[in-house]
C-alpha cells in the first residue's frame, strides 16, 4: 500500500491490514499484494479486498517506485486484475 505522502507499506499478508496502518478512514494513493520471495519482487498486483484500485498506470508506477529504492522486479511480475473479473493484464 501506498499513503498519501508517498511511502509503501509492505505488510504480511493477512485481512484488513491496510487500515491498520493508515486508520481512521484515510485513503491510499495505491494497494494492492506484493510478494517478495529471495530478495525479488515476483509479484505486484491491485489485488486489495480493502481500497480496490483499478488504475494500471498506478501499479506501473508503483513497480517503478519500487525499482527506485533498489528491489529487483522479475519480468512478468506486474499484473493488473479488472474489476470486471476478466483475466489479468501483465503490464511488465
Amino acid at each position: 500500500m501506498q499513503d498519501q505522502t508517498g511511502i509503501i507499506w509492505v505488510l504480511p499478508d493477512g485481512p484488513h491490514r491496510h487500515p491498520r496502518v493508515l486508520g481512521g478512514g484515510k485513503p491510499a494513493r495505491y494497494a494492492g499484494d506484493l510478494v517478495i520471495k529471495h530478495g525479488r519482487i515476483g509479484d505486484v498486483t491491485n489485488l486489495s479486498g480493502t481500497f480496490q484500485f483499478d488504475d494500471p498506470d498506478g501499479l506501473l508506477l508503483i513497480a517503478d517506485e519500487l525499482e527506485q529504492l533498489g528491489f529487483v522486479v522479475k519480468s512478468d511480475a506486474v499484473r493488473f486484475f479488472p474489476q470486471d473479473g476478466s483475466l489479468p493484464r501483465v503490464l511488465r
